[in-house]
């Protein structure tokens, strides 16, 4: 069964007016989702922050990710138990049409060190902090309970 069925089948069991409940909350999460895409392509700019912050190339962030998205879109994704990729790409264009070009290709699995982090992991991200120090302030002191059992 996919998910389209099983939601199906969940709504069609309930009454008229939770079946509206569930239309009202559907609408909302599309104007939530339009209002966002609406915002970020019709002159909003959210500013970038961190490491990236400086960068010139930078100044127009929603121009960058648009640009970058059209060269290139590429995620390591899993496929479901009935072997289908679902994919949602965001475009920015509303009730256009696009040109498409998927390429899949297995991936071998990754490899999991004894704590399930992939091999390589804290090698590639460490150090790439580039923003102002992160400091940590005092913890207090730790509260000893008593124990459960």
């Amino acid at each position: 069964m996919t998910l389209e069925q099983a939601i199906l089948e969940k709504v069609r069991s309930l009454s008229i007016e939770k079946q509206q409940e569930i239309l009202n909350f559907a609408d909302s999460l599309t104007q939530e989702s339009q209002t966002i895409i609406d915002n970020t392509i019709d002159g909003g700019n959210p500013p970038v922050m961190g490491m990236w912050k400086d960068r010139e190339d930078m100044q127009n962030s929603t121009g960058w990710v648009h640009q970058i998205r059209k060269q290139e879109w590429g995620q390591r994704q899993r496929t479901g138990a009935d072997g289908i990729l679902h994919l949602d790409i965001p475009t920015g264009i509303l009730e256009g049409e696009v040109e498409a070009t998927v390429t899949y290709q297995e991936l071998a699995p990754q490899e999991v060190d004894a704590k399930g982090w992939p091999i390589g992991f804290f090698e590639t991200v460490i150090g790439c902090w580039v923003g102002e120090p992160l400091e940590r302030p005092e913890q207090g002191e730790f509260e000893v309970r008593e124990p459960l059992f």
